[in-house]
């Protein structure tokens, strides 16, 4: 079985962020007791994505997707730190999966199921209030409690550095 699916000006949130649209079209196959997506081109408030992927019914919520997208830092900064007082600029990008299962993380950080989001980034320039970031790039590992980054490099006031 093949099909198509979208939806336009839905609204999304992730924890306590600020709801913010998205827009979302896609093919798929259903392949035995997985559905798979020949591509999902996901269009939110801030960034725009491109995923493909595939969701293992039988073993509901397995779910994973690799990632491509372009980030709009100063929108992200207003949907996931509304209240806090700094400014992000530039444009990001972003490769890597996702992957949604059963279970959570432990608390050593190894995840026996939940969600994990993981991949590379990189900008250009980007500016942290009046700083500014250029060639920065690195790992992110994004997990029900905690946000790593690591790997990550930049040239700040023209020096090469490392956080």
């Amino acid at each position: 079985f093949r099909g198509s699916a979208r939806f336009p000006r839905g609204l999304a949130s992730v924890q306590d962020s600020v709801p913010f649209r998205a827009d979302m079209n896609t093919t798929f196959k259903i392949d035995g007791g997985r559905v798979v997506f020949d591509e999902i081109n996901l269009a939110t408030d801030g960034t725009r994505s491109t995923l493909k992927g595939d969701v293992d019914m039988a073993h509901w919520p397995e779910q994973m997707y690799s990632i491509t997208s372009t980030i709009d830092m100063p929108r992200m900064r207003r949907i996931f730190f509304a209240n806090d007082k700094f400014e992000l600029g530039g444009t990001a990008q972003f490769e890597g999966t996702f992957h949604l299962f059963k279970g959570d993380v432990r608390p050593d950080g190894t995840t026996s199921g939940g969600r994990e989001l993981k991949g590379r980034f990189r900008a250009p320039t980007m500016f942290v209030n009046d700083y500014r970031f250029d060639d920065m790039n690195g790992s992110v590992r994004w997990l029900p409690r905690s946000v790593l980054v690591h790997d990550a490099r930049a040239r700040l006031f023209g020096v090469q550095s490392q956080f």
